[in-house]
C-alpha cells in the first residue's frame, strides 16, 4: 500500500514537472509621450516592474518610449499600459489617470 502511494506521488510529481507549458518572452515598445525627467522614468519602471511576469523595463526620455520584456502567458500589452496610465502617464493611445497625474511631481507635468 505505502509503495503504491509512493509511485502515485512520484506519478504525480513527473506530471506536473513535464507540463508543456512554456514561458514566451515577449517584447513591447510602449509610447510613453508624456515623460520629461528621470523621476518619471523611475516612476514608470517601478510601476511596471510590479507586474508579475515582467523581465525588464528600460525607459528611453528622448525617444519617449518603455521597452518591456515579459511573460506572455503571465501579463499582457493591455496590462503593462493600464500599469503607466494608472501612476499617470500616457501609454501609447490610453491617457492617463487625471487623479494620478495631479498626484506627480511639478517637474513631471510640463
Amino acid at each position: 500500500m505505502k509503495l503504491s502511494f509512493s509511485l502515485f506521488l512520484s506519478l504525480l510529481f513527473f506530471i506536473g514537472c513535464s507540463s508543456n507549458q512554456t514561458n514566451t518572452v515577449k517584447a513591447e515598445v510602449i509610447a510613453v509621450n508624456s515623460v520629461v525627467c528621470g523621476t518619471c522614468e523611475k516612476t514608470i519602471t517601478d510601476a511596471l516592474k510590479k507586474i508579475d511576469g515582467v523581465q525588464s523595463v528600460t525607459v528611453d526620455l528622448e525617444k519617449k518610449t518603455a521597452s518591456v520584456s515579459f511573460l506572455s502567458e503571465k501579463t499582457s500589452l493591455a496590462v503593462l499600459e493600464n500599469s503607466i496610465t494608472s501612476v499617470g502617464y500616457n501609454a501609447n493611445d490610453k491617457p492617463r489617470n487625471p487623479e494620478a497625474y495631479e498626484q506627480l511631481d511639478a517637474c513631471c507635468k510640463k
